[in-house]
């Protein structure tokens, strides 16, 4: 069974990471085309291939709808449907409905009391989460975005324990931020500071915790293995860090798994 890509969330994604979602369109409507020739041959492996390249690049354009009106037109004209296509065509119709989200109760172990704008943006997380989407939580500063995917990570932990873990990737200067944050709001979120000369130490530790954090220059340093590191969610804080894609930032974060 292949292993999924972990799910992305960008912290405060700026005007000048335009260009990775302009360059994530290219090529879409040839990969639709690919997808149904494979389809209509009966090659439903090519096809579900086709179509995990398609969706990962949805994921992160704000062109679904317009993509999945191509879809809609395979859809329709298919007597036996893959589960794949089924999926997406459900996946769209809840996108359609996307005013109508889940409320989300706080889960237990949370010692805060959210604002109503942190709670929607929980519900907006759990909703991304439930459709196998990544996203970008851009609250202005100050406004608790740490504690929203605090939240949404204890959220996670009391849906399935069993989950891998999370990673974490901060800027130095705020790795004591997201620590001391966690212990007063959800302490009981096993963390492992992945940071410092003796952190290869714990490396084949993770799975003994519910989040690692670490920081982009560690990544630089450790992306030969952490790419092979099976994390449930990549958490980017200050993420314009990555907004050039010729940088081995950009590309040491794109390797993560």
């Amino acid at each position: 069974m292949s292993r999924q890509k972990s799910k992305i969330i960008n912290f405060e994604l700026t005007i000048g990471a335009k260009p990775l979602l302009i360059m994530r369109c290219m090529g879409m409507q040839d990969m639709v085309y690919d997808m149904s020739k494979a389809m209509n041959r009966g090659e439903l492996s090519k096809a579900d291939n086709s179509f995990d390249v398609l969706a990962r690049l949805l994921s992160f354009t704000g062109l679904e709808l317009q993509y999945y009106n191509i879809l809609d037109e395979l859809y329709d004209e298919m007597e036996t449907k893959p589960k794949f296509l089924v999926e997406l065509y459900e996946k769209k119709k809840r996108l359609q409905n996307i005013s109508q989200i889940e409320e989300i109760a706080i889960p237990k172990g949370i010692k805060a009391k959210l604002r109503d704008y942190q709670h929607h943006g929980l519900n907006w997380l759990a909703f991304l989460d439930k459709n196998q989407l990544g996203g970008c939580l851009a609250d202005d500063m100050g406004l608790g975005k740490t504690l929203q995917t605090i939240t949404f990570l204890q959220y996670l932990k009391s849906q399935n324990k069993k989950n891998p873990p999370s990673l974490i990737i901060a800027p130095t200067s705020l790795i004591f931020n997201w620590k001391n944050e966690i212990e007063k709001f959800c302490p009981t979120l096993k963390m492992l500071t992945f940071v410092g000369n003796n952190r290869a130490e714990n490396k084949d530790n993770f799975d003994k915790y519910d989040l690692i954090i670490s920081t982009y220059g560690s990544l630089l340093n450790d992306v030969e293995f952490l790419k092979d590191v099976p994390f449930h969610y990549v958490i980017l804080d200050e993420s314009q860090a990555i907004k050039n894609p010729n940088s081995k930032r950009y590309k040491s974060v794109r390797l993560l798994n």
